[in-house]
């Protein structure tokens, strides 16, 4: 059994996680990629008995419940946001749906600036935002700032998380 990086296990290996782009380099939760974390889309609520979103945009009630990402081949290592694989991050499709010269908004809108944006809350379900800027209902369901997940607090040294 193996630990993947996002807290889940898989059998024999982890499936290839979305890589972004230079151009967008911010992983949001949807694995949508954007200029600015604050360009993600409005986060998906999930439901008390099932708090963590998974990668495929299903909730659960703990991570080793998600659904791993499928691997891409060795000859086309990267995976884009539109789940392709691809040998180079720079030949993945941008899937931005405003026009360019704009941003997308987390409430989906387009605007010349964040600044134009309008701010936008988590919502009463999740209603406490964590550091990455995931909504959720308690605080320690929220990712360690080594990247570790809730449930596997501290880093070692070999990059592993575990519980103590």
């Amino acid at each position: 059994m193996t630990r993947c990086p996002d807290g889940t296990c898989a059998l024999n290996r982890c499936g290839t996680p979305i890589t972004c782009s230079e151009d967008a380099p911010y992983k949001c939760y949807d694995n949508t990629c954007r200029i600015d974390p604050r360009d993600c889309p409005e986060f998906r609520a999930c439901p008390v008995d099932k708090p963590i979103l998974c990668a495929d945009g299903n909730c659960a009630i703990d991570r080793a419940m998600c659904n791993l990402l499928e691997s891409c081949p060795e000859t086309k290592p990267i995976k884009c946001p539109d789940l392709s694989c691809v040998e180079n991050s720079s030949d993945c499709e941008s899937i931005s749906t405003c026009p360019p010269g704009t941003i997308e908004c987390e409430s989906g809108a387009c605007a010349t600036h964040l600044k134009e944006c309008p701010e936008v809350k988590c919502p009463t379900i999740t209603p406490l935002k964590c550091n990455d800027g995931f909504c959720v209902t308690d605080l320690k369901y929220c990712d360690t700032e080594e990247g570790c997940p809730y449930d596997l607090p501290f880093k070692c040294n070999d990059g592993s998380c575990k519980v103590s």
